[in-house]
């Protein structure tokens, strides 16, 4: 049924006027508010996913020091010890591009002159690609982590008593809004790409600049030449030590000759 009733045919609306004052950005330009606030969005997810990882690994290393198997605490096992550190290694580095990002657009936000609006849109749109990065890069780190934190609880970790069981389901939904993590990959991409066409970043000259300098073979005549200079030392190295090697067994050899002969 239609609008009406009578038709199977929707019926739309007219010469339809939104008042002013209900206006998003300007006329016309409504999208570039929705997708600065995706963009917002987005860079929050990465930031929120930091904590939710931090609470996950305090969880585990808890557990771990509390759990025993084969009469120690399995926090004390190599496995262990290396699937804590990794997991406080990627939560490091995702917080590092975190707070980094954040204190540029702080910086660009408090530096608003004029209608702080329309600059909060340039500084969101202005940080679209590292927001992105942060999506994607955060919500994978976060699923690692619960990931691992699972192997560590082990069958424990599918037990709604324990926190990790809810954390590793709870996860998987940050790949998926705010953008799936592929189309968040192809807008990196995209953009990336605008800008360096529009003149914005630099990546086509550098890219030309690499070209020549790998169609004269600087590049790898200066690659070779470090190349070889280890190469070398190593070489040197380890004659060195054949040779000392090679002294010593003799000297032992003349030793025994000279005592089976007296």
């Amino acid at each position: 049924m239609g609008i009406h009733g009578s038709s199977t045919t929707p019926v739309f609306l007219e010469n339809c006027k939104v008042p002013k004052e209900n206006l998003l950005h300007e006329i016309g330009r409504g999208h570039i508010v929705a997708f600065n606030i995706l963009n917002a969005g987005r860079f929050t997810l990465g930031a929120s996913c930091v904590g939710g990882s931090k609470n996950v690994l305090t969880t585990s290393s808890k557990y771990a020091k509390e759990r025993k198997a084969f009469g120690k605490q399995i926090g004390d096992f190599g496995l262990m010890k290396e699937k804590l550190a990794e997991m406080a290694i990627q939560i490091f580095a995702v917080e590092s591009m975190v707070y980094r990002s954040a204190g540029n657009i702080e910086a660009m936000m408090s530096a608003a002159t004029g209608d702080k609006i329309a600059h909060q849109m340039k500084v969101l749109e202005e940080y679209a690609i590292e927001s992105s990065i942060a999506k994607v890069y955060g919500s994978e780190m976060l699923d690692f982590v619960v990931d691992e934190a699972v192997q560590i609880f082990g069958g424990y970790g599918f037990h709604e008593e324990y926190p990790v069981c809810r954390a590793y389901r709870d996860s998987r939904i940050n790949r998926i809004f705010e953008g799936t993590n592929e189309i968040n990959r192809m807008l990196i991409i995209q953009m990336l790409m605008k800008r360096a066409m529009g003149g914005q970043l630099p990546l086509i000259p550098a890219a030309v600049k690499l070209a020549d300098e790998i169609w004269q073979g600087r590049h790898l005549k200066r690659r070779q030449k470090a190349c070889w200079r280890k190469k070398r030392a190593w070489l040197q190295m380890q004659r060195r030590c054949f040779c000392r090697q090679r002294a010593a067994q003799c000297r032992s050899s003349v030793r025994s000759w000279r005592m089976n002969r007296n």
